[in-house]
């Protein structure tokens, strides 16, 4: 059953800075206090002791729970189908809430202490930052050059980190300073479905301008030679081809609907 933002709710959720060791099991909801008659569009609150707590309505909070727990593979197959916002609230969900646990990531990681300092200033310089379904993406300004990092996350955690800053680093500064962007600034970034859902709305006319504008803007890189390789391989008559993933499945990846069989970086067992 899902619940409307129009109506008012006496459950609401108390949500200090939630973390998973906020509360005991598996609950992920925080404290949840039936005698709550404040709107259901209320944002904050404090109690007596003068803490202040995020409220999330009924509906939000089923987002959550499905967020941390279901793929999101289910929820976009069901029938009938979830909407669409319902959809980008699951998907807004499903990047980790608190600064603790990517701290946690970076250490578990890096080869090396992580440099919080550095983290903590590059903060600053994130730009650009840009979530399409389970990627996020970030130009980082810092001493003087421009880096691109990109991560990817499902059911409230990292499975992927890459900065153009060093290959052969899973997790660096502008990484961590991008994830922490996303947490502190979570009702400023724009959501966007993955871009599978927005493919499937175009036309034949759209997809061929799609392809044509998407190789013209990227004339001077290496896409182009990629693109060739994979219309070899889609036109090829000979078996060794037909018998490669691209003609003998059906479909094709998307690396922005969530992370299909990847592995995390780093073992989640012990991050409570």
């Amino acid at each position: 059953m899902w619940y409307d933002d129009a109506y008012d709710y006496s459950y609401v959720v108390y949500s200090p800075s939630y973390s998973g060791s906020d509360v005991e099991g598996d609950d992920p909801r925080g404290a949840v206090h039936k005698d709550q008659e404040e709107s259901n569009n209320a944002s904050t609150t404090k109690n007596a002791s003068g803490t202040l707590y995020q409220l999330l309505s009924l509906q939000d909070l089923c987002c959550r729970v499905i967020a941390l727990k279901l793929p999101f593979a289910y929820v976009e197959h069901r029938l009938p189908p979830i909407p669409d916002e319902l959809q980008l609230k699951i998907i807004g969900f499903s990047f980790p809430e608190d600064e603790q646990m990517i701290m946690k990531y970076a250490q578990f990681s890096s080869r090396s202490s992580v440099d919080v300092s550095l983290a903590e200033s590059a903060l600053g310089n994130v730009q650009t930052l840009n979530q399409i379904g389970f990627r996020l993406s970030a130009t980082v300004n810092h001493n003087r050059c421009s880096y691109y990092v990109t991560v990817y996350f499902d059911r409230g955690k990292i499975t992927f980190a890459h900065c153009s800053c060093d290959q052969s680093m899973n997790w660096c500064a502008h990484v961590i300073a991008t994830c922490l962007a996303r947490i502190k600034d979570k009702n400023t970034v724009t959501i966007r479905m993955p871009v599978s859902d927005s493919l499937h709305l175009l036309d034949q006319d759209q997809l061929l301008k799609l392809a044509h504008y998407l190789l013209y803007k990227h004339q001077n890189e290496g896409i182009i030679e990629t693109a060739q390789q994979l219309l070899d391989k889609l036109l090829s008559k000979e078996q060794k081809e037909q018998e490669e993933d691209i003609n003998a499945i059906a479909g094709a990846p998307d690396s922005t609907a969530g992370p299909e069989g990847c592995s995390l970086i780093i073992a989640w067992k012990g991050f409570g």
